[in-house]
């Protein structure tokens, strides 16, 4: 894949450029001032980089920056954006809008998008090193990664950051089980308390509403009986009782229907309300007899509903939600019986996960320190290329000192292994190799930088390498190794550089001249493709100057023929 166009609209003092780019090693060349680092900037917004109102043109309401890429031999990358759920058939055109006022847009494909989501894409598709990016060669953090990625060592670095990750979780379980068992330590005497305190009450669903009617009849015993002899003697002892009355009315209604049959139903309706008047003094009949003041059992009940009441005050809730809380309660002593359980079988999963990233430690450790012996041979090599006469590069290569302790040894271990990598660095015969951050040197640091690009090439994943004016500091013949590099990098890199030196712009596949120029009063940024007379000026500009002579040209000349042949 690579970066087929690049359009920008408004942007700082370009109006509008259209760079139409291809594989291999594109150069930007130009007098200094001319805007080519705005191409740059205009590119790291384009894959998400903050914004600044300040970076639209003057008169312009907006700045517009569009990059076509072409994924059609990245299958990879196309799954990647499908699964984010963007439409897409070969190439994917990123789009961001900059508004005057400050705010931001950001597209792909069309569909509007973020900048977070920009960024992510963007690192995986273009790398941009800045003239001063060596400096990220005095971190010694990023020095293991590119060691692995140099050694091809990532998926084995994979397997320990999965078993990292396993084991971070495995903690976090095991302190939170830990927690547990404390706090049902320290409330588990409270909890049997409370467990053996309501299972001995024996409460019961609906007793309480039970023994409250119950109390009220023991209460009202006498009144209850009273009443129910005033009801029998009305309803049958009394002379001329209901009960009497409605018979009466029964025979007489009998002999009625003997003579009009169609009285039967009222005959059938008053005899049923006899014998259910019966029936009703019968029961009235058992009720007093059964109906008997017992000062015992009232006892009984009041105290029963006592201690009901007295649980419901103490819980603070009904019955139901007594008995809830039983049930709760059950379940914690339960569970902390079974915490130590737990505990220790987290403590046997955090010892078997602590035993499986020892093995894999000691293979990604013994790994390293075979490519770190294979890199240092590398980078020599390159370095020597690039004018050094006998350099010792030299990846040291420790067991960390600090970090989490694994297994009975106590061997320490980090996110990304337990080693501690850093490059190390002897540019004199005679000095011992000194950490890269003890090194002065710019354009040393610079050449170390393009030594390790030269090796990384064939390591790097990102398949468009940007790179601004990093070759500050260098020249003669060691520019000229550097476009060598930047030409073998080329081969599997689709290469963006901006560069000052004619040794290095001689092996371009495509070469842009930048420049400025007057338009309506106003300075703009030209960009211009360079045929092949075009290249014979400008590589003869950047090696005499203002005034081209012959003999410059003859120089270019010779530059363009070697770089070609």
């Amino acid at each position: 894949m690579m970066l087929a166009e690049l359009h920008i609209t408004n942007f700082a003092i370009i109006e509008d450029i259209t760079l139409v780019l291809g594989p291999g090693l594109t150069v930007l060349t130009g007098e200094t001032g001319a805007g080519k680092s705005i191409l740059i900037e205009a590119i790291q917004l384009l894959l998400g980089a903050k914004a600044s109102p300040d970076q639209v043109r003057e008169g312009a309401a907006e700045a517009v920056v569009e990059g076509l890429f072409d994924l059609s031999d990245a299958p990879a990358q196309m799954d990647a954006l499908l699964s984010r759920g963007l439409e897409v058939s070969g190439e994917v055109l990123l789009r961001r809008v900059l508004s005057r006022g400050g705010r931001s847009r950001t597209y792909i494909n069309g569909q509007l998008s973020s900048i977070q989501m920009l960024a992510e894409i963007g690192r995986g598709w273009v790398n941009i090193y800045g003239q001063h990016e060596h400096q990220t060669l005095l971190q010694p953090e990023r020095h293991l990664d590119l060691l692995d990625e140099y050694g091809g060592l990532m998926p084995l670095r994979g397997r320990w950051e999965d078993l990292w990750k396993r084991l971070e979780r495995v903690k976090g379980e095991i302190h939170e089980a830990e927690a547990r068992v404390r706090e049902a330590a320290a409330r588990r005497e409270l909890w049997e308390f409370q467990r053996a305190e309501i299972r001995q009450a024996g409460l019961r669903p609906g007793e309480e509403e039970g023994l409250e009617q119950e109390r009220k009849v023991l209460l009202n015993v006498e009144r209850i009986r009273q009443g129910l002899g005033r009801a029998e003697e009305a309803l049958y002892g009394a002379q001329g009782s209901v009960l009497e009355r409605v018979q009466t009315v029964a025979r007489e209604m009998r002999e009625l229907a003997q003579i009009a049959p169609r009285l039967s139903p009222l005959l059938e309706a008053i005899s049923h309300s006899s014998l259910t008047l019966e029936e009703a003094v019968h029961g009235i009949r058992q009720e007093m007899r059964q109906m008997q003041g017992d000062p015992g059992r009232l006892a009984e009940v009041e105290e029963r509903l006592a201690e009901i009441h007295r649980l419901k005050r103490k819980y603070k809730g009904t019955v139901p939600e007594i008995l809830s809380l039983l049930a709760d309660i059950e379940r914690q002593l339960s569970e902390a019986e079974r915490g130590d359980e737990e505990v220790r079988a987290l403590l046997r999963k955090k010892e078997e996960t602590e035993e499986a990233l020892l093995g894999i430690g000691v293979e990604l450790s013994e790994a390293r320190r075979t490519v770190g012996l294979l890199l240092s041979r590398g980078v020599e090599r390159e370095l020597r290329d690039l004018g050094m006469d006998q350099p010792v590069f030299e990846v040291k290569s420790l067991p960390l000192q600090e970090g989490v302790s694994l297994g009975a040894e106590g061997v320490k271990a980090g996110g990304r292994g337990m080693d501690q990598i850093e490059f190390l660095l002897s540019a004199n015969v005679g000095e011992p190799p000194r950490p890269l951050a003890r090194i002065a040197s710019g354009g040393e640091l610079s050449r170390i930088m393009l030594a390790l690009k030269r090796v990384l090439a064939d390591a790097e994943r990102v398949p468009t390498l940007v790179l601004d004016e990093i070759d500050a500091g260098i020249g003669g013949a060691v520019a000229e190794a550097l476009g060598e590099k930047l030409a073998h990098i080329a081969k599997r890199h689709q290469v963006l550089c901006i560069t000052h030196l004619p040794q290095i712009a001689c092996y371009a596949t495509t070469h842009f001249k930048v420049s400025k120029e007057l338009k309506g009063g106003r300075t703009i940024a030209r960009v211009e493709l360079l045929d092949e007379g075009g290249r014979l000026e400008e590589i003869s500009r950047m090696l005499g100057g203002r005034v081209i002579t012959d003999k410059t040209r003859a120089h270019a000349r010779e530059l363009l023929g070697r770089a070609l042949g």
